[in-house]
């Protein structure tokens, strides 16, 4: 199993992240490696981008991700939705998530303020919470991913990933970076 890729550099400022198309393929080889993928995904891997509503890095950031899912005919094997949604609230979040069976959220930034209440409300869905900054994961985003020495890492917070029944393989964790809170 391979996940170093080829990253080009960005800005200086953004020197630590992995750009969102990588996240993507990133995010779509690791669901394999999630024991409970197939059973959240059910048939069709259904994906929720938050946004902050008039941000626009947010907005900006989810128009990159989806455009990225885009491209992908199978995300974990399986075909895909996905949808761009102002962040409703940790409660109704959950509660989509739960009715509408999405396997995968990814927080955009401008939600900063609202991590600690998301990874509350999460606690007990079965979904996974994706990170587009990676001191997201610290505030209780369950994976996220930074760039050291040029190659994508991956980071868990495997706490919350219990919590919200996240269930990757051995191999897998050894090759992540756990973060906790």
């Amino acid at each position: 199993m391979v996940f170093a890729l080829g990253v080009h550099r960005r800005s200086a400022a953004e020197a630590t992240l992995v750009p969102p198309e990588l996240q993507v393929e990133l995010l779509s080889k690791l669901s394999l490696y999630d024991r409970r993928f197939a059973a959240r995904a059910g048939d069709v891997a259904r994906i929720l981008i938050l946004v902050k509503a008039g941000s626009t890095r947010s907005d900006s950031s989810a128009s990159v991700f989806k455009g990225a899912l885009s491209q992908l005919p199978r995300f974990g094997g399986l075909p895909h939705t996905e949808a761009v949604v102002p962040y409703p609230g940790a409660p109704a979040l959950a509660r989509r998530c739960r009715d509408d069976h999405v396997a995968l959220v990814y927080v955009t930034p401008g939600l900063e303020s609202e991590l600690e209440r998301l990874a509350a409300a999460m606690a007990g869905v079965d979904v996974l919470t994706v990170a587009a900054l990676p001191e997201f994961v610290e505030a209780g985003v369950v994976l996220g991913f930074e760039l050291r020495s040029g190659k994508p890492k991956m980071l868990i917070n495997y706490a919350q990933a219990k919590q919200q029944n996240i269930d990757f393989s051995a191999d897998v964790l050894k090759l992540m970076r756990v973060v906790s809170r």
